[in-house]
């Protein structure tokens, strides 16, 4: 019986945790989309693009100039191969003035150092490559905004190493583009 009550209690207190930093991780997302906490924001089992065109982005990395680069190479190559099948995706400095909202941030306090081993050979060793690297967890969002409230289209978080590739913001983006061909396709 006392086992029985530690084991829920301890199932208690996890959950109590993981609400807690869902609710920390909600708090972030509204700053980012600069709304306030009367604005509705659920996640949706169908996520579908917005139907308006043209399609208006806003965007924000929270400085990383990696994510946004990446994400803004392929508004441009969907603007010039694509133009057709969504209209021009146009990005807007304004948040108010978006109708789909992507949004890149590293978890704060995340950062660590950590040590990366790659199966590359040194010659001068004779076995894999070992380097110093800094990692940290990144959250990505894409939101879409629905005249009830805001929908989650999409969500990440991962663990990342900095000073590679941020290519997560624009990978979701790209899927979500792609399901919406399908869909109209059937």
């Amino acid at each position: 019986m006392r086992k029985t009550l530690l084991i829920v209690v301890a199932i208690l207190g996890l959950l109590n945790q993981s609400t807690a930093q869902n609710n920390a991780e909600m708090a972030t997302l509204r700053g980012y989309l600069k709304v306030p906490d009367t604005v509705p924001i659920a996640p949706t089992k169908t996520p579908r693009l917005p139907t308006e065109r043209p399609l208006v982005l806003y965007i924000d990395t929270a400085g990383d100039a990696g994510a946004a680069n990446e994400l803004m190479q392929l508004i441009q190559e969907t603007n010039k191969k694509q133009a057709d099948k969504f209209g021009t995706i146009e990005v807007a400095p304004d948040a108010s003035k978006a109708n789909l909202l992507l949004i890149h941030y590293e978890v704060a306090g995340t950062r660590r150092k950590a040590t990366d081993t790659t199966n590359a050979m040194d010659p001068a060793l004779g076995r894999g490559q070992t380097r110093n690297v800094l990692k940290a967890d990144v959250c990505g969002y894409i939101v879409a905004r629905k005249p009830d409230g805001m929908e989650i289209l999409s969500r990440y978080k991962k663990e990342i190493t900095l000073g590679e590739r941020r290519q997560e913001l624009r990978d979701a983006f790209a899927k979500l583009l792609k399901e919406q061909i399908k869909s109209e396709k059937h």
